[in-house]
């Protein structure tokens, strides 16, 4: 049995399952929406067994075959009494959070594609482990002092320094923040800001979206840089033009440096964000574990889908089936 953790609406999700069902592989969904409850954590010098509900269905943690972290969390719930004493209220959630802690830890001691809680990366982390590895990133500055940012260099952009914001409106409509041009003449001198993550605007030949899967890359080239639309941020989709698209194969040195970043960052699965620049240098913007990969997959012909779903039938054919210890 594999073990799915998703979004209801995420449609990659989905596709996957299509080929699980195909394979004749069983897999159980678990969305934020469930409930998930504790009957029994056994540990002994023999076995360690949790046993828990998911919704109305009963589990054995040693009957699960592998885990496809995707999106959402372990909707633990905890169902207790409330003392009149504070203390012993943040005693019971600390006690709590332990429970959850190792649950979480067990899981990922499974066969896994990505663990539970890698569903966001520290960019900035990612942008020190990049060098570590030996690739180019951006000169980047985290400051509140706007005009600093211009020590970096003459043409800058601004991009969130954790995850993109979306806002929905009263209308239906919504926006995020995407990557700008920052304009010297547009800022406001005497307002109070807030961090912001600035870095050198990188001069495009193409654009790289990168499925990276277990030691395995697969590269598709984006031709933003002839759109004024999507020039700046490739997110900036144009519909009536989109941007070309084609499959990609990145120099053997830089996947060599790719592999050893995703390891460095413990990530079996995810999507990087490169640019090739048009003397030949090969920039590292970010990865995403969670990232869209059926822009990837479907105009490059890569069956990203299917890959993930045999990886999945072969966890669920090596397990041994046995409690782990």
């Amino acid at each position: 049995m594999i073990f799915i953790f998703s979004i209801p609406k995420d449609r990659t999700t989905f596709k996957v399952c299509s080929w699980l069902d195909h394979y004749a592989v069983p897999y159980t969904l678990v969305f934020p929406e469930d409930i998930l409850e504790i009957e029994n954590i056994v540990l002994n010098s023999s076995k360690i067994e949790i046993i828990f509900m998911l919704n109305t269905t009963r589990f054995l943690l040693s009957n699960i075959t592998g885990i496809w972290y995707r999106r959402g969390y372990v909707p633990l719930r905890f169902e207790y009494s409330e003392s009149s004493i504070v203390e012993i209220n943040q005693h019971i959630k600390l006690e709590h959070n332990v429970i959850g802690n190792f649950i979480a830890n067990k899981f990922n001691s499974l066969p896994n594609i990505n663990k539970i809680g890698q569903g966001n990366t520290n960019k900035l982390l990612a942008l020190d482990n990049a060098v570590k590895c030996g690739l180019n990133i951006p000169s980047t500055m985290i400051t509140k002092e706007i005009n600093d940012c211009f020590y970096l260099g003459k043409n800058i952009i601004t991009k969130s320094i954790g995850e993109s914001l979306l806002i929905n409106n009263s209308t239906g409509s919504s926006f995020y923040n995407e990557t700008t041009i920052v304009q010297k003449d547009n800022i406001d001198i005497d307002r109070r800001y807030n961090y912001s993550l600035f870095q050198v605007e990188i001069q495009k030949q193409i654009e790289l979206r990168i499925f990276h899967f277990f030691g395995k890359n697969y590269s598709m080239a984006i031709f933003s840089q002839e759109n004024e639309k999507t020039k700046t941020d490739f997110r900036n989709y144009d519909i009536e033009n989109p941007n070309r698209n084609i499959p990609y194969k990145i120099p053997k040195e830089v996947e060599h440096k790719i592999n050893i970043f995703m390891e460095l960052m413990d990530i079996n699965s995810g999507s990087l964000d490169m640019i090739k620049t048009p003397n030949g240098e090969f920039i590292f913007l970010e990865v995403n574990p969670v990232g869209q990969y059926d822009m990837v997959s479907y105009p490059c012909n890569y069956f990203l889908h299917r890959l993930i779903a045999e990886k999945l039938k072969y966890f669920n054919e090596t397990s041994n089936q046995k409690c782990f210890q």
